[in-house]
């Protein structure tokens, strides 16, 4: 198979410290039928915290990536923030369009026991779904003529969100993703991810001996 790459970026496709208090869902089951969901606006507008920008190259010094191509790959890693973590925990599975954001080679992790630490299908659904953190930083490889081959994103994301009955949701998600320049687009090539998902019930505080009027009952006096 032809590589894209000008040069030669080895990065390993490993999923390490799954953390996963829920069940996952059959990848042999039947699909389940399409069905409609609002998404919140917070979740539709979310978008990454770029930090540090390195580039790394072949060729003269770059300061920093050409802005198209910084712009292409903030939009792969959103587009992936949005459809395999926001939208998965507000409706229970990830949206359509997740496996088109990376390339043929690291898609096969979808179907197989990379998929729980890639998306956060099974833990929703649930509303007020939030990004409370999205940091990012980008090292780039460039070749001898400044052409960029491979840009490996650091991740420090966390999600959270509410089930209707009042329990808590919480994605912590951390590592590298390496895109690669593939077709009509930047996709993710490999990814080296901890994710740690809970989910808790809500939780019931019972006063023992207590009348409804707030005097204490037999016990207490």
């Amino acid at each position: 198979m032809e590589r894209l790459l000008p040069l030669a970026v080895a990065a390993a496709c490993t999923a390490v410290a799954l953390l996963v208090p829920t069940s996952q869902p059959d990848e042999q089951a039947t699909p389940a039928p399409a069905t409609t969901t609002t998404v919140p606006p917070s979740v539709a507008a979310a978008s990454v915290a770029v930090g540090t920008v390195t580039v790394h190259s072949a060729g003269p010094p770059m300061a920093t990536l050409p802005g198209d191509v910084e712009a292409e790959v903030r939009r792969t890693l959103e587009d992936y923030l949005r459809l395999g973590s926001l939208e998965a925990v507000a409706a229970g599975r990830s949206g359509a369009g997740t496996a088109a954001l990376f390339t043929a080679t690291a898609r096969t992790a979808l179907q197989g026991a990379g998929r729980a630490v890639l998306v956060d299908d099974g833990l929703g659904p649930a509303h007020t779904v939030r990004l409370a953190r999205a940091d990012t930083d980008l090292v780039a490889l460039a070749g001898p003529a400044g052409e960029v081959g491979a840009v490996v994103a650091s991740i420090d994301w966390r999600v959270t969100g509410r089930t209707a009955g009042g329990g808590r949701i919480t994605v912590a998600r951390t590592g590298e993703l390496t895109l690669v320049p593939d077709g009509d687009r930047w996709r993710i090539d490999a990814f080296e991810l901890t994710a740690e998902q809970d989910r808790t019930a809500p939780t019931t505080t019972t006063v023992p001996g207590a009348h409804g009027d707030g005097s204490p009952g037999a016990g207490g006096r």
